[in-house]
């Protein structure tokens, strides 16, 4: 007969960890590839600058990273403008800037900026 006297906490507390679970695995789902993405994009970045040592190298590694933008699916928060390449002082530089909004948890989203620059000697 202790069935009886006990209150539930049992339940209660096996309700709040399934909730925390969910709302975690909601935000690895949501949070992760777009992190992921990001850094790939860094890192195809510097591959990128490692190119032609002249000006024409430079036409080069906006192609590469914008292809590398396009497999990443980032097309909507990037276009090819925005990335800007130089050659200057025998290094490559690469920049670019977009912002994409992250939804963290259900009903709690914000924008982040995301932003690289990518220097490296060419020679």
């Amino acid at each position: 007969m202790h069935g009886a006297k006990e209150r539930g906490e049992g339940k209660f507390g096996l309700i709040v960890g399934i909730v925390v679970l969910a709302l975690g695995a909601f935000f690895l789902m949501n949070v992760v590839p777009v992190y992921f993405a990001d850094w790939e994009l860094g890192d195809r970045m510097e591959t990128a600058a490692l190119g032609v040592p002249n000006h024409s190298g430079d036409k080069v590694s906006q192609e590469k990273v914008w292809e590398a933008v396009q497999e990443l699916e980032l097309t909507p928060y990037l276009d090819k403008d925005g990335i800007r390449v130089a050659l200057a002082g025998g290094k490559r530089r690469i920049t670019l800037s977009y912002q994409r909004e992250v939804t963290y948890l259900p009903g709690y989203k914000k924008l982040v900026t995301f932003e690289h620059d990518v220097s490296v000697p060419v020679f």
